[in-house]
């Protein structure tokens, strides 16, 4: 039988290699671990565990908030913010309209998005425009300029707008 310590060095162990818990519990179920009934351990449990553990999710923050650039070298949504120096709206409207190369390892976890220094510099200028006309186009549809600024080596990407 399989101890109560063990299962928390386990749950530890899979939240430090970056797992979730939905992922955590699939491996746990599939390594025989289960709850005091018999019942599948599943993610509501693992959360539950960490918690009174004291083993923080798997998300780096810095003062309570992700960091603003990860180690392999892409931007969270704040460094995005800080580096261009536009509001998180208008970051999470990119996303929306996938004009930013950015991944998420799964849903509700934090986006890494890989900018250059070029489209930094270029959007950080984009964005320091004053112009009315600029702001109710972006509400709308990505402007022609922005997607120029944003393509990168893959074109194949905007050839549906």
């Amino acid at each position: 039988m399989l101890s109560l310590e063990q299962l928390r060095r386990r749950v530890g162990e899979l939240n430090a290699e970056e797992k979730t818990d939905f992922e955590i519990a699939a491996i746990l179920t599939a390594e025989g671990f289960r709850t005091t009934r018999g019942e599948e351990i599943n993610k509501i449990a693992v959360c539950y565990l960490r918690k009174l553990w004291g083993i923080r999710a798997n998300r780096a923050y810095e003062g309570g908030h992700n960091r603003q650039r990860w180690d392999d070298g892409t931007y969270s949504i704040q460094g995005v913010m800080a580096a261009i120096g536009v509001h998180k709206s208008t970051v999470y409207f990119w996303l929306q309209q996938g004009l930013l190369d950015a991944k998420q390892s799964a849903k509700g976890t934090p986006w890494k998005v890989a900018l250059s220094e070029e489209q930094i510099l270029r959007l950080g200028e984009y964005a320091q425009q004053r112009r009315p006309a600029r702001q109710r186009e972006e509400r709308a549809v990505p402007s022609v300029e922005l997607v120029e600024i944003l393509i990168c080596h893959d074109e194949s990407k905007f050839a549906a707008r």
